[in-house]
C-alpha cells in the first residue's frame, strides 16, 4: 500500500491480486481508495469474478 500523492488531474496505479486457487464461483470485492476530496472522499472498486470448475 502506497500513500503517494497524486496530483489534480493527474492518474496513478493501483495493483490488486485475487488468487482463485482453491475457488470456485462467484466473487464480488471491494478496493476502497481514500483521498482528499471533499465530495468524494472515497471511491470504490468492485472486482466481480466468476470461477469454473475444470
Amino acid at each position: 500500500m502506497s500513500s503517494e500523492v497524486i496530483a489534480p488531474g493527474k492518474g496513478g496505479e493501483i495493483l490488486a491480486r485475487f488468487d482463485p486457487k482453491n475457488r470456485q464461483g462467484k466473487y464480488k470485492k471491494n478496493i476502497q481508495v481514500f483521498s482528499n476530496d471533499k465530495k468524494n472522499p472515497i471511491s470504490n472498486l468492485y472486482i466481480i469474478v466468476e470461477i469454473k470448475k475444470k
